[in-house]
Order: C-alpha cells, then structure tokens, then sequence
C-alpha cells in the first residue's frame, strides 16, 4: 500500500491496472500474428484484418470515458495508464540509474 491512498484506492487502482494489462496482453498477442501474417506473405486482406483486430481493440478497450472509482476520488484513463505500465521497466532503470548516481555522490568527500 502507498502512504498516499487509502487501502481502497489502491485496490481500485490494482484492478485498473489489472483491466488494462489484459487489454495490452491482447494487443501484443493480435501485433504478433498481423506480423506473422506480414512474414509468411499472406494477402493484403488478412493483414489488414489483424491491423483492424489490433487498432478496433485498443480503441474499443481503452477510454478516458469511464467513472471515477474508489468513491470517486481517482479517475480512470486507460490511455494514460497503458502509456505508464508500457514505460514501467524504462522508468525503473531510470531511477535505478539516479539513485545510484546519488549514493556515489554521497560517497564522495567533500
């Protein structure tokens, strides 16, 4: 749990998060046989078929247009958050990277 929200707020956020990795999950499984398609040279209609599977559920999937949850005080935006969660390894190294730059710095003498 976070010290910045409650119990209920994280556990909204969890099942949130949760929802969009599974529309993610599914993304990555329909990019990889439109790829697959693409390789093995199938004809323009099969590969715009999985392009379409592709796009249709992100976008049927993924809305900014959904109702606050946890008592209405944390908004859900799926774009957002599937943006956050694609970046988290990223985001993790980065601040890997800066703290160990902190704590060589605070080894240092002054």
């Amino acid at each position: 749990m976070t010290e910045y929200r409650t119990p209920e707020e994280d556990r909204a956020q969890q099942e949130h998060d949760a929802r969009v990795r599974a529309v993610l999950d599914k993304a990555v499984r329909d990019a990889a046989f439109c790829k697959v398609a693409i390789t093995l040279g199938e004809s323009p209609e099969v590969v715009e078929r999985w392009v379409n599977i592709l796009w249709d559920g992100l976008r049927d999937a993924l809305s900014d247009d959904r109702p606050n949850i946890a008592g209405g005080r944390l908004r859900q935006e799926d774009r957002l958050a599937a943006i956050v969660l694609l970046l988290d390894e990223r985001v993790t190294a980065e601040a890997t990277t800066i703290l160990a730059g902190l704590r060589k710095a605070g080894d240092a003498p002054c």
